[in-house]
């Protein structure tokens, strides 16, 4: 069997900065490469490090994993590496590792064919302000159906475009699958703090996931403003 290969942008240790795990010790493996381009995106600006096998990957998870027992694959976009995953995935769960996954919520189909090896997953809703109008509400809904199996919160990053109308129908998207998922809304953050229109947006925002969401919160993109990695 030929290994399977990856670009890997980094992998390092830190808290968990966005959505409801905040503040979690992890090993992050992020791969490189994605096909969108949000505005607001700093990671399309990294050059891929090197190639690595799954077993490299592996190897190096536990030479910093220390008793870290999560390991979040994210990137870029992971699940367009979906071969490497489906090597990767195993191995680490093997090795006593739980898997947090962040991905853009597009690809169903990568998705079913690791899921049964993801602990948590963290589905971004892309909205049309966000990538330059494109609609990705078709491909949201057919992996909210496949993600539901595991344990699952969306997020939405917010900021002063962002518009009443489209978010609405992110939560009627979201709420169609279950009221119950777990929604974070997250405005767009800085080293410097929160730009007071995404906090404002934010506010706003969240009385409108009120009418068809069961469990929501407000948490900014912490790492950048704490400083961690």
């Amino acid at each position: 069997m030929i290994s399977q290969t990856a670009f890997i942008s980094e992998i390092f240790f830190s808290l968990q900065g966005e959505g409801i795990f905040v503040g979690l010790p992890q090993i992050f493996v992020r791969l490189s490469g994605c096909d969108l381009s949000c505005v607001w995106c700093d990671e399309r600006l990294k050059e891929p490090q090197g190639i690595m096998t799954a077993s490299d990957v592996l190897d190096r998870v536990r030479s910093l994993a220390g008793s870290v027992s999560s390991v979040a694959i994210t990137g870029g976009e992971p699940l367009l590496c979906g071969a490497f995953l489906k090597e990767l995935l195993p191995l680490l769960e093997r090795a006593g590792f739980a898997i947090y996954l962040e991905t853009n919520g597009i690809y169903a189909s990568a998705l079913e064919e690791i899921i049964d090896w993801v602990s948590v997953i963290a589905m971004d809703i892309k909205l049309p302000s966000a990538v330059g109008g494109r609609e990705f509400w078709a491909e949201h809904t057919r992996f909210l159906k496949t993600a539901a199996s595991s344990s699952l919160f969306v997020k939405i990053v917010v900021d002063a475009a962002t518009t009443d109308k489209e978010f609405a129908q992110a939560a009627e998207l979201i709420a169609r699958q279950s009221p119950h998922i777990p929604l974070v809304i997250q405005p767009v953050s800085h080293g410097n703090g929160i730009p007071r229109e995404a906090l404002q947006r934010g506010e706003a925002l969240l009385r409108i996931a009120g009418f068809h969401l069961k469990d929501i919160r407000m948490i900014p993109q912490v790492h950048k403003m704490a400083g961690w990695r």
